[in-house]
Order: structure tokens, then sequence, then C-alpha cells
């Protein structure tokens, strides 16, 4: 596995671990997790540097996990293996996708320009055009090229949502706890608190994971867990978790104008695959 000491690289591990796989976790760094197995290879390797990935995998692997793998160069070494690894799972992303306008991810900053998705947002949905440009190209231009291979490396790509769980450097749900922690009482979410980003926890990453590498395919999956909250149910739920109490001030529009963060656009996000 590439990316093991990663948010979902960890779970993952541990979840093919259970499931009887012999796992070599590989990170830059080499490090463990304390709740792995102890059968578990842990193993120091920077994809990037020539030829290391090769000589690692010696004479191959049944599944290669890829969490890291983005654009052309990464696409490229890993349809090279063909023929020495079985299958391969490799995390994409949900941020390419388009909606029917050609609104994206890469282009909420413009005007009118953040996508309308439909909901629920099937795989079939239409994606922006790969290249090397912004972080939603650069996997569509992945998910391309290893599709293309075909049967030669059979590859499950999973589109993952908003991904949470343990480990995360950047927590989307701080702005709710930093409150309460601080001792703030109410909170202003706009668009009635309706918005929506389908989160996916990493133990359903990692599920996801061991179905895949038990039955290989090649396949694009979205990655998200059984609910979507809109923001103001996340909210509500961190209230509940720390035993808080919070007054929530809906705006039916966008925030006003000289709050600290907003966005442009006609309505509250919604990206949601259920």
């Amino acid at each position: 596995m590439l990316g093991a000491t990663g948010q979902i690289g960890r779970a993952a591990v541990s979840a093919l671990a259970g499931d009887g796989w012999e796992v070599t976790a590989v990170s830059r760094g080499g490090g463990r997790d304390g709740r792995w197995d102890g059968g578990v290879r842990a193993l120091a390797l920077d994809r990037d540097e020539e030829g290391a990935l090769e000589k690692a995998l010696g004479e191959g692997c049944d599944v290669l996990v890829d969490m890291v793998a983005f654009g052309a160069r990464h696409a490229q070494q890993l349809t090279g293996l063909a023929g020495r690894v079985g299958s391969a799972v490799v995390i994409s992303s949900g941020a390419v996708y388009e909606d029917d306008r050609g609104r994206s991810f890469d282009t909420q900053e413009q005007p009118d320009g953040f996508p309308r998705y439909p909901v629920p947002l099937p795989e079939t949905q239409r994606t922006v055009e790969p290249g090397g440009a912004t972080y939603g190209t650069r996997k569509v231009l992945l998910e391309r090229e290893l599709l293309a291979v075909g049967d030669a490396l059979p590859v499950t790509l999973l589109r993952a949502g908003a991904v949470h769980g343990p480990y995360c450097r950047t927590p989307r749900e701080l702005y709710f706890v930093k409150r309460l922690l601080d001792g703030r009482r109410r909170r202003v979410l706009a668009y009635g608190g309706e918005s929506r980003f389908h989160p996916v926890h990493v133990s359903n990453a990692a599920e996801l994971i061991r179905l895949a590498a038990r039955l290989p395919g090649s396949r694009v999956l979205n990655a998200a867990d059984p609910q979507a909250p809109t923001v103001a149910g996340i909210g509500a739920a961190i209230d509940e978790v720390l035993g808080r109490e919070t007054e929530t001030v809906l705006v039916d529009g966008p925030a006003p104008e000289g709050a600290w963060a907003r966005r442009r656009g006609a309505g509250p996000i919604r990206w949601c695959t259920t």
C-alpha cells in the first residue's frame, strides 16, 4: 500500500490485515500505526525516486493500493506494473465532477461559477477535462489512463467525498468544535444550513478498499458514508457529542457582505451521492 500512514491508509492497512492479507505499508517515512497487526511490514519508500517502487515490488503482488496517485506520471508508473500486479485500488476524488453547464470546484470563485450537481450524484456524471492544471483535472487524467489498460491491470477507482476521521490534519468540523471550546454559543449558517458535501469516514473508505481487493475489476465508484448530513446537521451532532447547547441563526441566502467567509452562488452547496 502506497501512502499507508495517511488518514485513509492507516484504516485500510488494518482492514486488509484483518481480512488475512499480508500487507506491506509503504510511506516516505516508513512509520507504523500502533493499531496495526504485528504482521504488517512497514517500508520507507519515495515512489518518485526512479525505480524505487519497481525494486520494492520484486516479483510482484496480488493487489496494489495507492492512496497518493496524481496525474500522468503516477498513472504511467502504475500501468507500467501490469503483469506484476494482479489488480489495483486507487483513491480518486469527488472533485472530478462538473455540472451540466461545465461548472466544477475549479470554477467556484468565478461569477455564477459554483456547480449545481444533481442529487444523487452518480458515477456517470460528466467530469472535468483531464490535464495537469488542478487537483480535479489531474485526478481525471489519472483515472482515464488507468482505465484505458483494461484487463491488463484491473483498477478500482474510488471517488472519495469529504474524508473525516482520526488523523485528519485539517478537519472540516474544526469550525464548530473551536467555537464551542472558545465558549461561543451562537453560529450563523448561510443558505439555511442546508449545504451538503457528502462525507466519507476513513473506516468506510477502508471497507470499500477491502471489498475491492477481494473482487478485482475495472470500475469507478463513489466513496461516501450512508448518510449525507447538512452543515446544520453536522453542527447539531457536534453539539451533542460535546454536551453543549448552541443557538443556530440561519440565513436564507449567502453570508452578508463583509462576512469573514462567503462564496459566490445562488443556492446551497449540494454534493451528495445518495
